[in-house]
């Protein structure tokens, strides 16, 4: 799925500068939001504690009615969610995804980049995101992600190693006052994107953009949040640096904080231990989701979530992903996504694992509707999956089985 890179013609006026270095990791909260609910009582506040790292937090997108979020879509109004996906267009033909193309520096810095790319400035260079490539014309084009259960294992992890890294280090420059929510180098926008189509290019999505209105509106819910020192989808306009735009923001976006980089949140997002609707991973996994809005000031992280525009419906969505995938980051809450079935209090799922045919114990809960697709969650009970071992997993009701596919753990180089 890794973009060529390719360097572009650029035509759209620049957003961004550069950053610099922060300090090392601590601990990290993240909060995932939910549209579409009827009034919350008390705080509404879901958040629920990240199991993954002392002191850490998760909480979704609150859940939405699949159309573009408004001010009638939040808590209070009892909407209820629309199925998600669009039709899937005409898939783009799969191309070299490691192959670097030379042309002179361009100097994007001063005229921006095409869709669909990002300004390097420090070559002054524009190059195709992560997943997508130059179609020889100066158009970065989506690469097709293909079946993910036909994909080799070298193909796979080939894919992952040159995706999943983060390129630009000094993610934030801060403004020249506490308020003012500072700027992100592009190269970190890049790495976050990167890590997000990563992701989806594992489950057989479609990749995304960023949007740089929807960073904009993104980088104002991130000073919220990081001069607050906690997170709230609804701050009150006596948070400190409050501003109504940052404030929409938060009701529309995934949020994290003590990442000091954008891109690390997007893993905290697709694990989601401890959080029981699973709702950071289900927006990330979400087929129509696209363009995204990458935010991210001191510790603190918003991921613009609430942007349907994608293309491609696949019949499920399964994390850990059908076929091979990297044993790194399968978490310990499994979930197959789906418009297609119907998911309910009969569904069943039962996992085999084939190198000695044994049946193994699975937990099982529905989690809330409304967070992207309609999803079952299972967790391995008593067992641990294993690096070069394959799992059946059969997703059941009434009728007989529904889905059949196999997970293929692998330690990547």
């Amino acid at each position: 799925m890794s973009s060529s890179r390719s360097r572009l013609v650029p035509s759209t006026p620049a957003a961004v500068s550069a950053g610099l270095a922060l300090c090392a990791l601590r601990s990290w909260v993240v909060i995932a939001l939910v549209v579409g609910l009827t009034a919350c009582a008390g705080a509404c506040n879901v958040g629920v504690a990240y199991t993954g790292d002392a002191g850490s937090h998760l909480d979704a997108a609150l859940p939405s009615d699949g159309g573009q979020p408004d001010a009638s879509q939040l808590p209070g109004d009892g909407s209820s969610p629309l199925p998600d996906g669009a039709p899937p267009p005409d898939a783009a033909p799969l191309q070299d995804a490691f192959v670097w193309q030379d042309a002179a520096p361009t100097g994007c810095s001063a005229v921006g980049c095409e869709a669909n790319a990002w300004c390097d400035t420090t070559t002054d260079i524009c190059h195709c995101l992560s997943g997508f490539t130059d179609d020889g014309a100066g158009a970065c084009v989506a690469i097709n992600p293909g079946d993910p259960a036909t994909r080799s294992e070298t193909d796979m992890c080939q894919s992952w190693s040159t995706d999943h890294q983060i390129t630009t280090p000094a993610a934030w420059t801060p403004g020249p006052n506490t308020c003012d929510p500072g700027t992100l180098a592009p190269g970190a926008i890049a790495d976050a994107v990167a890590y997000i189509n990563a992701y989806r290019y594992l489950c057989g999505l479609s990749p995304l953009s960023d949007d740089p209105s929807l960073n904009e509106d993104a980088q104002y819910c991130a000073i919220i949040q990081d001069q607050q020192g906690y997170l709230d989808h609804f701050p009150d306009s006596s948070a400190p640096c409050y501003t109504s735009q940052g404030a929409a923001a938060a009701s529309s976006s995934n949020l994290a904080l003590g990442p000091n980089h954008p891109a690390p949140t997007i893993d905290m997002y697709m694990d989601d231990s401890g959080v029981s609707s699973l709702g950071h991973r289900r927006w990330i996994i979400n087929p129509s989701f696209g363009p995204a809005g990458i935010g991210h000031a001191g510790n603190a992280g918003c991921l613009y979530v609430f942007s349907w525009s994608n293309s491609g419906s696949p019949d499920f969505v399964a994390w850990p992903n059908q076929g091979f995938t990297p044993i790194s980051v399968i978490p310990s809450v499994w979930s197959f996504s789906s418009s297609s079935y119907s998911l309910n209090s009969g569904t069943e799922v039962a996992v085999r694992r084939l190198s000695d045919s044994a049946s193994l114990q699975v937990s099982t809960y529905l989690p809330p509707s409304g967070y992207g697709q309609p999803a079952i969650a299972f967790s391995p009970n008593g067992w641990s999956p294993q690096a070069g071992e394959v799992y059946e997993v059969t997703i059941s009701d009434s009728s007989g089985p529904l889905v059949v596919y196999q997970v293929k753990p692998v330690s990547c180089p």
